[in-house]
């Protein structure tokens, strides 16, 4: 069974990923490997893969993998979800902690003893300032118009607002 390859798989906020330890698995993650696994129709299905727990520089870091392979910066369900992991697989003793992403640091306070409420500080976002762009018709929800904006926390975010006047 050393070929076996050991997934979790875990749901937060309208997310799923599939953890992917590398202290329990012996595998070189590529990128067509992840492409495999988070398709639903062929594979386990998932948003991502999350690839860690490493230890580098005495820091716990996470690897964020997007369904088509690409390495994200950092996704806030991938990182409570991650949090989870680490807890109930045993790897979490104190609390609060860090985790880093390629984005940096995010610190996480478990709230309750078995980790389903957490507080997780993904840094100061970042407002890049204007409005995204659209192409045709301006976009409305009940005949106002609809403005989307831009903020990153490591990852871009689109929050949206409605114009009344």
């Amino acid at each position: 069974m050393d070929d076996a390859l050991l997934l979790q798989k875990y749901h937060g906020l309208g997310n799923d990923y599939l953890v992917l330890d590398p202290n329990k698995n012996k595998i070189h993650l590529l990128e067509r490997h992840i492409v495999k696994l988070c398709r639903r129709n062929i594979g386990a299905g998932a948003d991502g893969i999350l690839y860690g727990p490493i230890w580098q520089d005495e820091k716990l870091y996470v690897k964020i993998f997007n369904p088509d392979g690409s390495e994200a910066e950092r996704s806030g369900n991938g990182v409570r979800i991650f949090a989870k992991y680490l807890l109930d697989a045993g790897y979490i003793r104190h609390r609060p902690f860090s985790l880093y992403t390629k984005a940096g640091e995010v610190r996480i306070d478990f709230l309750n003893e078995d980790g389903s409420l957490m507080k997780v500080n993904m840094g100061i976002p970042q407002f890049t300032g204007g409005v995204l762009a659209y192409v045709g018709t301006p976009p409305e929800i009940i005949n106002r118009p609809l403005v989307f904006h831009t903020i990153l926390t490591g990852q871009p975010v689109f929050p949206w607002e409605i114009r009344t006047a």
